[in-house]
């Protein structure tokens, strides 16, 4: 009986609730990190790799996605005949790409390729296709978990710096703990210590920087508007975490009123902080 009480009361403690688990939000971020910096080198690879066979392709498809399919397709750009062009079209969703390759690739300026080169060149694009895959279904997979977990959150900021914020604070328990002035600056720790250091300016912002009302701000009310837009954020974070369903009516009044002030201080001159 003890062992069994013992067990639903650290079961009562531990509080699970899998709508308002945030550990998702975290782990799906950070991988998302990862495979952006695992694609752009790849990519980088494998434009430089093929740009020795076939150069003139990068200026036609400059597109990571769409220059790994076309190098997937073509393989030996000397196998391009008028009918692959035409299937390169389809692949490419438009008509020029096809014609403008195929002319292209007839006086093209590359040097020629064994066959082992072109399958490991062609085995590249295939993995970083699928990489690219996976991190539009991981995008997705996380834009509804922001969509549920933080509603007024993620519509006051959007999925990316809502997702980096909960991220750098580790916990949306923990960014709720936070006070305004803390999220403000959240993601320039670095930037504060040394100027705390050096007693030069502080930061301003952090994170919150890549917001869309700070770059619509003026140089001068640039501060002001990230004050005033983590004061908004410290409260959208309350609501989500302590409402008991997930609406995001409050995020969009907020949102409102960051606009109106936005405006506000648009057509006024208020000076520097």
């Amino acid at each position: 009986l003890n062992t069994l009480a013992f067990f639903f009361f650290s079961r009562s403690k531990m509080n699970l609730n899998f709508r308002k688990t945030d550990s998702m939000i975290i782990q799906s971020n950070s991988l998302l990190e990862l495979i952006e910096k695992d694609l752009n080198f790849f990519s980088m690879t494998l434009k430089e790799w093929y740009s020795k066979h076939f150069p003139e392709l990068i200026s036609i498809l400059p597109n990571n996605y769409l220059f790994a399919i076309a190098v997937k397709f073509i393989g030996n750009k000397k196998k391009i005949n008028i009918k692959k062009s035409k299937e390169l079209s389809i692949l490419m969703m438009g008509q020029k790409e096809g014609k403008i390759i195929l002319e292209a690739s007839r006086t093209s300026i590359g040097s020629n390729l064994s066959l082992y080169d072109i399958s490991l060149i062609q085995n590249l694009s295939s993995k970083i296709i699928l990489m690219l895959d996976f991190k539009n279904r991981l995008s997705l997979y996380l834009n509804k978990k922001l969509k549920l977990i933080v509603p007024n959150l993620v519509t006051l900021l959007g999925e990316n710096i809502c997702a980096k914020l909960i991220s750098r604070a580790g916990s949306l328990k923990n960014l709720v703990k936070f006070p305004s002035s803390t999220i403000q600056l959240l993601g320039a720790e670095k930037s504060l210590f040394q100027a705390l250091k050096k007693k030069t300016k502080t930061p301003k912002y952090g994170l919150l920087f890549n917001s869309l009302f700070i770059a619509q701000a003026n140089f001068k009310n640039k501060g002001k508007i990230s004050r005033f837009l983590a004061n908004k954020c410290s409260l959208a974070a309350k609501i989500d975490y302590f409402s008991l369903f997930s609406t995001n009516l409050y995020g969009k009044k907020l949102k409102d009123q960051l606009k109106t002030i936005l405006e506000f201080w648009k057509s006024s001159d208020m000076g520097e902080i």
